[in-house]
């Protein structure tokens, strides 16, 4: 299983350490993170937005 370090997705590390003390996600539980909190994309950075589009496309619908 594939987990992606936090430090470089600032959004979803914001929003995870709500609910989790964890450094890394797998991409099921950074899916959940991003369409559980409504997260505006133009607000991402180019590389979690890249991030962002990788786990809605590749894993399901964008939320």
């Amino acid at each position: 299983m594939t987990v992606y370090r936090l430090p470089g997705y600032p959004m979803l590390a914001q929003i995870a350490q709500k609910q989790t003390a964890a450094t890394a996600l797998n991409a099921r539980a950074g899916r959940y993170i991003y369409a559980s909190n409504s997260v505006d994309v133009s607000t991402l950075t180019e590389t979690e937005k890249a991030f962002f589009n990788f786990l809605f496309n590749h894993w399901g619908h964008k939320p």
